[in-house]
């Protein structure tokens, strides 16, 4: 299973909280957004390509925090940005539990006859 979301916010990076050469959260024009990925990390840390000041595009995760961040021409180019992966998983059909079970318990029944 692929989670994919195309939420984002475009603003001026204001501010990285606790430092910035730590963030654990951003403010992009006057709002708080948690840094969710290592990519967002290293892009708004003090050794990533955004400075203050800078217009910037955050890529929003499940959860509303910063998956990844886009800015400079990319935040005003005419593209659009479709998603951005932030968790993979598997997913089990429950048809498929209800199968295993069936056949499990037809087994434990055999063993019990034997």
């Amino acid at each position: 299973m692929v989670l994919a979301y195309t939420d984002k916010v475009t603003g001026v990076y204001e501010k990285a909280s606790p430092t910035k050469d730590s963030p654990t959260s951003v403010t992009i024009s006057g709002k708080e957004y948690s840094v969710e990925s290592v990519d967002a990390f290293n892009a708004l840390s003090s050794s990533g390509t955004f400075k203050y000041g800078d217009t910037v595009t955050l890529l929003l995760g499940r959860n509303g925090e910063a998956a990844g961040v886009v800015g400079g021409s990319e935040s005003t180019s005419s593209h659009t940005t479709v998603g951005f992966v932030t968790e993979t998983g598997k997913k089990i059909s429950q048809t498929l539990i209800i199968r295993y079970i069936q056949v499990t318990m037809q087994r434990l029944l055999h063993l019990t006859e034997q």
